[in-house]
């Protein structure tokens, strides 16, 4: 049987697969921008070729309407490298306070929890002394939310 995509389409596939189980909803284009890298247009005209082609659907003048209409076991898995804008940069000197918090006091999560209505947190072993972000944003403005929620917290717990 000919395959019913190409690989990059199979990668927008698996991508969406992949966001809709971890978020519970679709992802925006502006999702599609900042993981594959790619400008609006070109995730724009990725998005009508797959509805095009069966492979999704969308529902008119409705945002994060996609839905899958391809099984998940025939999706190949992501072969992207790294966005342009991260290359070159280190981690540590991007986010210096999550870089800290995680090396000398705990770790971090992202993704909407619903126990806590936060997308981005800060927890070590007595809780989680910060949580913040909004379901609504990409996940770099998570990143930058949690940096910056961080370094609030570790300056309010004299931790740094």
């Amino acid at each position: 049987m000919a395959e019913r995509f190409t690989q990059r389409q199979g990668e927008y596939l698996t991508f969406i697969h992949l966001y809709l189980t971890l978020n519970k909803r679709a992802p925006a284009e502006t999702d599609f921008q900042a993981y594959f890298g790619v400008s609006a247009p070109a995730v724009h005209q990725m998005i009508v070729s797959l509805e095009n082609r069966g492979l999704i659907q969308r529902t008119p003048g409705q945002a994060r309407s996609i839905r899958l209409l391809v099984p998940p076991e025939t999706l190949p898995g992501l072969k992207v490298p790294p966005p342009v804008a991260l290359e070159g940069t280190a981690f540590a000197e991007r986010y210096p306070h999550i870089a800290f918090w995680v090396k000398n006091h705990g770790w971090i999560e992202l993704g909407y929890d619903y126990n806590t209505d936060t997308c981005a947190r800060a927890i070590d072993e007595g809780g989680m002394p910060w949580g913040g972000g909004e379901i609504g944003q990409t996940v770099d403005e998570w990143m930058q939310t949690l940096e910056t929620g961080l370094k609030e917290c570790l300056a309010e717990l004299k931790l740094r």
